[in-house]
């Protein structure tokens, strides 16, 4: 393994995106929590869930892909089961009106991240037996469309509608790669589940008393402060430690990470992290076209490359106020153990796709 992976030039540039981006990461979040009280010792906490990524992109390295099609349905119920736990009183944490976390004392979890993981299993094997002739397109449908609008429910709970668009996002592209759906078929397909999904979250989300983000209130100010970082970062920014609107961007060391990265290390600073991301797409493009002639390792590349790029985009879009807030981490980068921990561990098993040489189902 150590001799496959020393040669390899697509793994090579796998580890270096990721190490970079965790890099970053650690910088902004040091520098975005660093001058206040407020949000505590964030930057400690980080820099200690580090052996976590590790351990994690080691472990994605070392597992076989064939256990991973195999732990699909385990993973993905066990991402579903946490998504609903976080419903019982006494469990959960709320932070600023969501409750995503569950606490456990000494960590807390972020369920969303693993059942990202499990889905993205999931739906590789179900396209597989699929695309293979081993189950009909009905029931394929059936379940991939169930599990999204099930886990949608749960989810619109939080509340966390912003990860609902970006789980059908990841759907389609998969659906769209994996070529068992017409294009027709899945944007009916989508429309459907965009509506049922809806009226069921609506439903939910008022019989729990809950309430949608008001996205004309607090964001505004964020989103004001936000431009002002881009603003007067210029082309090569303030410098290091010299961000100006981290005292005033709520949660900078989240939603608009790359906002600070922008201040701080200006244009240049941002196309260089942008950069590192469209390298690490584009090795996942590269490890995808090796396993074109295998659905379950194509699709299962197809799957994290788009989880990763589709959050990016998201996030950059609430940075760069060009959506309205939500609440989704730029991987690697922004502040969060279960994020962090799940992103190492994709990127592990992208790592060891680009190495290993025979698929064996």
């Amino acid at each position: 393994m150590l001799k496959k992976v020393r040669s390899n030039p697509v793994f090579f540039r796998i580890g270096i995106a990721v190490a970079l981006l965790l890099c970053v990461g650690f910088l902004v979040v040091l520098d975005a929590t660093l001058h206040t009280q407020k949000y505590g010792n964030l930057a400690v906490k980080q820099f200690l869930l580090f052996p976590l990524g590790i351990l994690a992109f080691f472990i994605g390295l070392r597992v076989k892909p064939s256990i991973w099609r195999r732990s699909a349905l385990l993973w993905l119920f066990m991402g579903l089961a946490l998504l609903f736990l976080l419903l019982i009183p006494g469990v959960s944490h709320t932070s600023r009106g969501a409750t995503r976390w569950i606490d456990l004392g000494f960590f807390t979890l972020q369920p969303l991240e693993i059942f990202k993981f499990g889905f993205i299993l999931f739906t590789a094997r179900v396209l597989e037996a699929m695309k293979m002739g081993k189950m009909n397109s009905s029931r394929g449908q059936t379940l991939l469309l169930a599990t999204f609008m099930l886990a949608a429910v749960a989810i619109a709970l939080q509340p966390d509608t912003d990860a609902i668009p970006l789980l059908l996002l990841l759907l389609g592209l998969m659906v769209l790669i994996s070529g068992t759906l017409t294009f027709k078929t899945l944007i009916t397909q989508g429309v459907l589940a965009i509506a049922i999904t809806g009226i069921f979250s609506i439903t939910a989300l008022s019989l729990r008393g809950g309430h949608w983000i008001n996205l004309f209130s607090d964001e505004q100010y964020a989103i004001q402060q936000a431009r002002y970082a881009y603003v007067s970062g210029g082309l090569l920014g303030k410098g290091l430690g010299e961000s100006i609107q981290k005292y005033y961007i709520p949660e900078p060391h989240n939603d608009y990470a790359f906002a600070i990265v922008n201040e701080e290390m200006g244009i240049l600073g941002g196309i260089l992290v942008m950069g590192l991301y469209i390298l690490l797409l584009g090795s996942s493009v590269q490890v995808m076209e090796k396993w074109a002639k295998h659905p379950f390792p194509a699709l299962l590349t197809a799957g994290i490359a788009g989880i990763i790029g589709f959050q990016v985009l998201m996030n950059l879009g609430v940075s760069t106020t060009l959506l309205p807030v939500a609440g989704l981490p730029l991987p690697f980068v922004s502040y969060g153990g279960t994020a962090l921990g799940m992103n190492c561990l994709e990127a592990g098993v992208l790592g060891r796709l680009a190495v290993e040489e025979e698929w064996k189902g």
